[in-house]
């Protein structure tokens, strides 16, 4: 299974809500990645200093998403995707992804339908945390 843990917030700007999401990736092209057997909080998450908070979402049969419970993680303990070398393939880090909506739910900016992490299209993703979270 694969496994997407996330921080999501919403602030406004004006007339915009700016929906700031950023993904726990492996070296920001791939997603986490774990036998579906293990538990998810006492066998992955927890080991590795993530706690969740919230219920779990799934997306099809193999994906997993996870909203970070940011009280409880440490998140600077983490790489961001902009302080690692872009051959670098194997450190966990977070990335970043804004989207952005007018009172009318209009789009302003939004993130590139081409956009994939591994085979998983981020767009759907994304859409998916903004929609359920």
């Amino acid at each position: 299974m694969f496994i997407v843990p996330f921080i999501y917030k919403v602030t406004k700007e004006n007339n915009v809500r700016v929906h700031t999401i950023h993904l726990l990736t492996v070296g920001g092209r791939a997603l986490w990645e774990e036998e579906a057997s293990l538990n998810l909080d006492h066998d992955i998450l927890e080991p590795n200093d993530i706690y969740r908070k919230g219920g779990i979402k799934t997306i099809g049969k193999n994906l997993t998403l996870c909203e970070v419970d940011t009280e409880k993680t440490n998140i600077n303990d983490f790489y961001q995707w902009k302080e690692i070398s872009l051959e670098d393939d194997a450190t966990f880090c977070w990335k970043t992804y804004f989207y952005l909506l007018g009172e009318k739910e209009d789009c302003w900016l939004s993130v590139p339908r081409q956009e994939k992490i591994g085979q998983h299209d981020v767009n759907s993703i994304l859409q998916h945390i903004i929609r359920n979270t």
